[in-house]
């Protein structure tokens, strides 16, 4: 259900953060002004894990999920469709 709210919004053309309330950031957020450093991106995603622990390290690289950041179009809403 989530992918399609996601890719309803995306064909919409909007512009759109989806965030799950049990996500923990150790920097604010609001500003890290990621749609801002990232402005040729259609998709930005959280990875799994933190730097400062070495428990996540293997998993470097993977995405996450819980938070990600959508520019609302065709690319975007076949990404979700798919």
């Amino acid at each position: 259900m989530r992918a399609r709210i996601c890719a309803s919004f995306a064909l919409r053309g909007i512009n759109f953060w989806a965030m799950q309330q049990d996500t923990l950031w150790v920097e604010n957020f609001e500003s890290m002004n990621l749609e801002d450093r990232y402005p040729n991106d259609n998709l930005i995603f959280d990875t799994v894990g933190n730097d400062q622990i070495t428990e996540y390290k293997r998993m470097h690289g993977w995405i996450c999920g819980s938070t990600f950041f959508v520019r609302g179009n065709a690319a975007t809403h076949q990404f979700f469709m798919q």
